[in-house]
């Protein structure tokens, strides 16, 4: 729940660039209770441009701020699925 270290993790993990953590990424996206949380897995996986299919579960969820940054991410994302026309 606390911001700044919310936004720190994030920093450290965009600059250590360990993507061993994707599959709990994933995870995060899709089962953790916290849309806040879900919001950062979901910006780190598009950060690192992996496969769409972690944005496509953001435009289900039950959060309106991950929706709209999963369309945010699906306009600017290379190889979108064309769920989001341009």
């Amino acid at each position: 729940p606390n911001g700044w270290r919310r936004e720190a993790a994030l920093r450290l993990l965009k600059e250590k660039d360990d993507r061993s953590i994707v599959p709990t990424l994933r995870e995060t996206l899709t089962r953790n209770p916290e849309p806040l949380a879900r919001l950062a897995a979901l910006s780190l996986l598009a950060f690192w441009k992996e496969p769409f299919e972690s944005i496509d579960e953001s435009l289900n969820d039950e959060s309106p701020d991950v929706r709209r940054w999963g369309v945010h991410f699906a306009r600017t994302s290379e190889g979108a699925s064309g769920i989001v026309e341009q």
